[in-house]
């Protein structure tokens, strides 16, 4: 039960994580609407799919690899610096700011409620 318990609390964890990808369906899904969030979203699910399926299947030939500590190091470092990138260029990214515009209608019901005010 121990062991349920903690698997479900790092899955979860894991779940919610906020990595760059998460930032890209975000950015998408707010620039573009919520169907194109669905498509990116979706494709994500498709290559996370088939990177497990090719880890499961060819992890056994690349294992000695892997456990090298020098291996460790530069992937750890590379992937490292990759995610800050990714962070600053989004950071100092101007953004794309659309003006919106409202009907005489919403604006003459808008009104309405401001009075209750």
């Amino acid at each position: 039960m121990e062991y349920i318990l903690e698997g479900l609390v790092l899955g979860l964890t894991l779940a919610t994580l906020l990595g760059p990808i998460f930032v890209v369906l975000i950015n998408t899904s707010m620039n573009y609407g919520a169907r194109s969030g669905l498509v990116v979203g979706s494709g994500i699910w498709v290559s996370d799919l088939l990177f497990i399926l090719f880890a499961y299947f060819f992890i056994h030939k690349i294992q000695h690899y892997v456990e090298d500590v020098q291996f460790k190091y530069w992937v750890g470092n590379l992937g490292g610096f990759i995610l800050i990138t990714m962070g600053i260029g989004q950071f100092f990214k101007k953004p794309d700011i659309k003006k919106i515009e409202f009907s005489s209608k919403y604006m003459r019901n808008l009104g309405f409620f401001e009075k209750d005010l």
